[in-house]
């Protein structure tokens, strides 16, 4: 999806959509108001949804964060990235140090139920994956009985694996880390025979970081759902509706091949 180019058609049916009426805003979206500014927490350099290029942030994730500061603000400028990882970015919101997640992170249920955070939009469905090298000679999961595997701990990928891999009587050595970019590397490094996440991201990792991409291959088969959404902390409804008006505009905008451009002409 063209997110950026439809981010401010959408702001026009987002303006009706989210009327707020007096004294229904609450702390956080005053905050924000106050500020001047949306705190976003995204992953760190995640190729395609989260990355700095050049000194500038750009991807899916971002996009999704500047929608939600027109919608607040009127400016997509007005948002501070604060790239989080995977183990910190829950915390980070819990305590406000983050107005909005929108961080790679799968709505689960246990997430869905568990007091203060509320999930909003969905604004990627994936499943995940797991990658090798073509030199290992595996073309399936079937056939990983005993490798290593790179992971982020502290996530549903991690959970995710171990789940399938006793599910299938099979057994594996993780080699669990915490930020993204250290489980990347240590597999290109060749220091574990597989690296598990999500397929979209395994896909951009092969494509920007594998010393010679062609070496490396995606197995065919997902292990999970993992339908990823916007987080916000409860107590704060007026917020939670406009941020999830931004991302739902957005697709309305896209569907009827409204953008930026075509707006201003009407």
């Amino acid at each position: 999806m063209n997110v950026r180019n439809a981010i401010l058609a959408g702001v026009i049916g987002l303006a009706v959509a989210t009327q707020i009426l007096p004294g229904e805003a609450g702390s956080i979206l005053d905050a924000v108001k106050a500020r001047g500014q949306l705190i976003c927490g995204v992953p760190g350099q995640s190729i395609g949804f989260a990355s700095e290029v050049n000194g500038k942030y750009v991807g899916l994730d971002v996009d999704v964060c500047r929608a939600a500061a027109v919608a607040l603000l009127g400016d997509a400028g007005k948002v501070k990235f604060v790239p989080l990882a995977a183990d910190k970015r829950f915390p980070a919101l819990k305590a406000g140090e983050v107005d909005l997640l929108v961080s790679n992170s799968t709505l689960t249920l246990t997430r869905a139920s568990e007091a203060g955070f509320e999930f909003l939009a969905v604004y990627f469905y994936d499943g995940q994956g797991i990658m090798v090298p073509r030199k290992l000679g595996k073309r399936s999961i079937k056939d990983l009985n005993g490798v290593s595997i790179c992971v982020a701990g502290g996530t549903t990928t991690e959970r995710n694996l171990g789940n399938h891999f006793q599910a299938n009587k099979q057994t594996y050595k993780p080699v669990v880390l915490q930020k993204v970019e250290d489980v990347r590397t240590t597999f290109f490094d060749g220091k574990c025979d597989a690296y598990t996440a999500d397929a979209a991201t395994l896909y951009a990792a092969r494509a920007a970081y594998a010393p010679i991409p062609q070496e490396y291959m995606v197995l065919p088969e997902l292990i999970s759902k993992e339908p990823l959404a916007q987080i916000v902390r409860d107590g704060d409804a007026a917020f939670a509706r406009i941020v999830s008006w931004s991302f739902f505009t957005m697709v309305e905008a896209e569907e009827k091949k409204i953008s930026s451009k075509t707006s201003m002409k009407c």
